[in-house]
């Protein structure tokens, strides 16, 4: 049989109707040419493909979705918080809400097999719907403890929020037992703080960032920062949170107390840019 040659195939004329799974992922990768970036993690299914240059009010990927470049950079899919975000500066997770975990669920247990049940925290943070979308309940103390969920959705109440977990419960928790819940850590970023650290760092993004967007946020490899006032970076050497920064987010010489970003691959002085070997180990 004779094969003829067909030319060039524009994938983006392709239904997505038809046989959609495998379309979406060819359209991915030949849109723009042979592409050999990785994902760990999903496009969902209303999702269209989002650069790490690119911002966006839809949500496209799941939380935390790793994308590997093959130059050896690592980017994850995160959301910004309330305040929009900075270029070139490092993120934080949200703050974690002391109202939240190690709370005694008095008459709220789980059963094994619930995924949906109501949880006991204590009043004064009200959480919003779906605050906690992608987070994790753990049971910390009491019968049950050791065990992890995921979380799918939350209701919004004061005191007995209703969670719905992606996974059923497989040992009893019960209703004496304690329940800690944190936030998805790549939900609700924020810029690290001119003073010590509040939560986790979770990266750089390459351009800035709407409240509320998504964004790929740079957690390995060349990135730009920019350097704290007072900061001279050498190259070669450790650099990280400044500990009491000038400039919220901007990076400077490291040190055994402060958080490590990485090790600086171009010399910079205060308020420019320096090049980052990032390595968040994320």
């Amino acid at each position: 049989m004779a094969i003829e040659a067909v030319g060039k195939i524009d994938f983006g004329d392709i239904d997505d109707d038809i046989y959609s799974g495998m379309m979406r992922l060819l359209k991915r990768y030949f849109t723009n040419g042979m592409d050999n970036t990785q994902y760990r993690g999903g496009l969902l299914n209303t999702g269209t493909v989002q650069t790490e240059w690119e911002i966006s009010a839809i949500k496209n990927y799941v939380l935390g979705t790793k994308m590997i470049k093959p130059d050896g950079r690592e980017f994850i899919y995160a959301k910004a918080g309330a305040t929009g975000l900075g270029k070139a500066l490092m993120h934080q997770s949200s703050v974690s809400i002391a109202n939240y975990y190690e709370q005694v669920q008095t008459a709220y247990g789980w059963a094994i097999g619930a995924t949906s049940g109501t949880v006991l925290i204590t009043t004064g943070a009200t959480p919003t719907a779906n605050l906690w979308t992608d987070g994790w309940m753990c049971c910390n103390k009491g019968v049950g403890l050791g065990q992890l969920y995921k979380i799918a959705t939350n209701t919004a109440h004061a005191t007995i929020p209703t969670v719905t977990l992606y996974d059923p419960i497989v040992i009893a928790i019960a209703a004496a037992s304690e329940i800690s819940i944190i936030a998805n850590r790549f939900a609700g970023t924020i810029v690290c703080p001119v003073t010590t650290l509040t939560a986790r760092p979770v990266g750089v993004p390459l351009v800035a960032v709407t409240a509320l967007y998504y964004y790929w946020s740079q957690v390995k490899g060349p990135a730009p920062m920019t350097v704290d006032t007072g900061d001279t970076i050498v190259i070669g050497e450790p650099v990280g949170s400044a500990g009491t920064n000038a400039v919220a987010g901007a990076v400077g010489v490291g040190t055994t107390t402060e958080g490590h970003y990485g090790r600086a691959l171009t010399i910079g002085t205060a308020d420019e840019t320096a090049i980052i070997d990032l390595d968040l180990g994320l």
